[in-house]
Parts: structure tokens; sequence; C-alpha cells
């Protein structure tokens, strides 16, 4: 069986230049549980952003099932290639974080035959085995009865992972524009209320097997990547698990520098000594808002205040960068104004990033599901990528919109963060500005 993986480009990239391609990392993950438990079926994959859609249809043509992952600013470019398939009359399914949240709006599109939720490796695993699609959990399709939703599948347990088959993606193809990126641990079990993550790992956390973390890290080092990025959602959230890992990053002393999310409320000396040897040199941290008011509305569970951790990380010479979020749920002028001042501040000192979002509302998150208090801009789920507003807090009153941009512009400015952090689309704004005055 011939199964083609197509990673479609994005309609608005947020730099509009090749740096916003990444590792299509799940994809690799998919390849190599297949390659492992599926010997009759061969992945193709065909990164559409790094090579332009000349090939589509002569790909699409030579494959049996054309697979695609959807985020919401990609959503309709999968759908676009997908429905190319169709038209040749190939099988089609898609997974990821949207079709996860919204298989139904998915499957109605009539170009979709199977939608993978969350995890995909068993799932996928057995819709290639079978014809009896019922007997599959974790998965959405269309029948001659209308949709069907299986169960949900329970999470992989983590002796049940692959390594991803990085043969299929050519990382040498990726060397040149991007980091290199490697899971060290699946999940969070924060509930934040803007993330779509902690739905689509089912609130859980499972740590690799530290021998795979390694195996995964040395093969992005000996691709070419000296600069390496965990994408956990928490790097230190185990801690005991984290000093183990930590040793052995630095039993290998490979010639890279790393870089790990982290909540900041689990920072302590000793972790960013034992970050630093081994050999990290960078740290995200989304802090979000320091106002109460604002932080209690993204739940993000912070139960004092971060100010200790926040100085221990800039003593600690770790590059640090933090994310900020305009516009949560009952911001108003005072506490829109309280975070401006304090981003300034701390985004103008060296060695700080400030990593600057606007609120928005993804499907499947509580927040979507909740929307109190938020006045909708648009519903073009392309546009909804974090560095455009798509909604703002009706607290801020009729001009919102106005005052969250010149935020976003003050910031910019005073923290010389242009480089991170993108203009806005200015022909889209004026579009906005007259929704947003209505």
């Amino acid at each position: 069986m011939e199964v083609l993986f197509v990673h479609q480009p994005v309609k608005h990239p947020i730099r509009n230049d090749i740096s916003d391609v990444g590792i299509p990392l799940g994809m690799l993950y998919l390849a190599g549980y297949l390659r492992d438990h599926n010997s009759d079926v061969n992945v193709t994959l065909r990164d559409y952003r790094l090579h332009g859609e000349d090939t589509v249809y002569g790909d699409i043509t030579n494959a049996d099932v054309v697979l695609a992952g959807a985020s919401t600013a990609d959503y309709s470019d999968a759908i676009r290639i997908l429905s190319i398939a169709k038209r040749l009359g190939k099988r089609t399914v898609m997974g990821g974080i949207i079709p996860t949240m919204v298989s139904d709006h998915v499957l109605n599109t009539g170009v979709v035959d199977i939608v993978v939720r969350g995890e995909g490796e068993q799932s996928l695993s057995e819709v290639f085995k079978t014809n009896d699609l019922i007997q599959v959990q974790g998965i959405s399709y269309r029948s001659s009865n209308g949709i069907v939703h299986n169960s949900t599948r329970a999470a992989m347990r983590p002796e049940e992972f692959s390594l991803p088959d990085y043969d299929v993606a050519g990382l040498e193809d990726y060397v040149d524009v991007c980091k290199g990126t490697v899971y060290s641990a699946r999940g969070c079990p924060m509930g934040c209320s803007f993330c779509t993550l902690n739905t689509f790992w089912q609130y859980s956390y499972r740590p690799e097997a530290i021998d795979q973390v390694l195996q995964e890290v040395t093969a992005m080092h000996d691709a070419g990547f000296k600069d390496i990025r965990f994408k956990d959602e928490d790097f230190p959230l185990n801690k005991r698990r984290t000093y183990e890992l930590l040793t052995a990053l630095e039993s290998l002393g490979l010639d890279a520098e790393f870089k790990a999310k982290a909540r900041i409320d689990r920072v302590t000396p000793e972790l960013l000594g034992r970050m630093q040897r081994a050999g990290f040199r960078r740290m995200y941290c989304g802090l979000e808002a320091i106002t109460p008011q604002t932080l209690q509305t993204a739940e993000k569970g912070y139960r004092k205040g971060f100010q200790e951790q926040l100085d221990l990380v800039l003593a600690s010479g770790l590059q640090l960068e933090f994310g900020f979020i305009l516009g949560l749920q009952g911001e108003t002028d005072e506490t829109l104004a309280r975070n401006v001042e304090y981003i300034c501040e701390i985004g103008s000192r060296t060695n700080v990033v400030p990593r600057i979002t606007f609120l928005t509302p993804y499907p499947g998150t509580k927040l979507y599901n909740n929307p109190t208090g938020l006045r909708f801009l648009t519903h073009d789920w392309d546009r909804y990528n974090s560095i455009t507003p798509v909604c703002v807090p009706e607290s801020l009153g009729p001009d919102a919109l106005q005052k969250l941009v010149e935020a976003h512009t003050m910031i910019v400015e005073a923290t010389g963060s242009a480089d991170y952090n993108p203009d806005i689309d200015v022909g889209f704004l004026s579009g906005l500005e007259v929704v947003a005055a209505k």
C-alpha cells in the first residue's frame, strides 16, 4: 500500500518566508510506527512548504491513501490538497489538532474519508490493517449511515512509542531553514483555557525512555542540527526524570545547544545549573500576564507571583523567551497598561526576548467553548495563528482592537523585538477595524 503524507503550505505564514517551515515531527512518528507495525505500507512524505506544489498531482496519482495533518492556520490548504486526492479517486485521511476537535466539521466537507483523533499511530496502523472500521478506536469516518465516531483511544504508553522515521523526511532539507526538534515527553496535565494541547493529549504526561530521547537527539545532531529544541509542553514537569535526562545529555557531550519550555513556577537554581551543564542555552516560559485578574481567566494555575523564579532565570545566563497574551478575557485599560509596562521593562533587559501573541479562541479549547466577554472579529481559521487579533475583550470597550494593536506596537518598539514579533497584516487589520467598530 502506497501512503502519501502531505504537509501543505500555510496561506498566511507568520513571517512570510522559509523560516516558517519546521520539521513535520508528528508525521515522522506516524511513519515510524507504520514502519514497525505495517510491513505492507510504504510511506512517502511531501512537504510542499519546501518545494512548492508542482508535483502534487503526480505525487497523489502514485498513492493509494493521502494523509494530511492540520492546525487552524493551514486547515483550508489541507482540505484543498485532499480535495485533489478525492477527485483522483484516492482514500483520504486527516489528523492533527483541528480534526480531533471538530471532526464533524472536517468530515462534512466531503473530501475527508477518515479523521484520526488524538495520537494517531495506533489508530492509523489499524485502519490500514482492517476493512471493518467500526473496530478501530480513535477515529471518525463517513459511512452510508452518516458520520460515525468510534470510542476514544487511550493515550499510548511510553513503551509503545516508535522512533521517528527520519528517512522519509530528508532531514538535510530542513537544516538550513529551521531548528532540530525532539519530544522527550508527550502531553500536558495543566488546564490553561486557551490551549488545545491539554485536550489533544488527554491531560496526560508520558515521558519517553531516556535511551530513546538520546537516539532522537543524536539523529538530529548527526543530520546537521546544532540548535535543538525540546517540544515538551513543560520540560521539567517530572523533577527526578528531568535530572536523569539532563545527566544523560551532559554525558552525551554533543556539539549542540538546546532550548526547552518550562512553567516559570518549576524553576529552581539546581534545575538551571543542570540545564546549562547539559547544553541548554535558552528557555521559554509562558507567563501570559502579570495581573491576577487576567491570569485567573487564563487558568494558568499559578498560586503565587513568579518574580523570584524569573529573577533566577535572568541571573542564570540562559536566554529567556517569555510569552504574553494580549486581550485575555476581562482585560481592562488598567490591566493592559500594567502588562505592557511590565513587558517593556523586562523585555528591554539583556538576554530577554518577549513573545507577544493575541488571545485566540482555538476550536476545542475551554476558551472557544465558553467565550464569555469576548467579541469575535473573524471566524476565518486561516488567521487563527496567535499573531493576528481575531477577537477582543468587551471589557476594553468599543476601541479594544485599536488598544491591543497599539500595545503590541509599543512593546515591539520599546524592546526592539521586531525579529520575534512580526508585523500585523495591515490590510487584514483594516477589515477587522470595520467589524470591531460595529
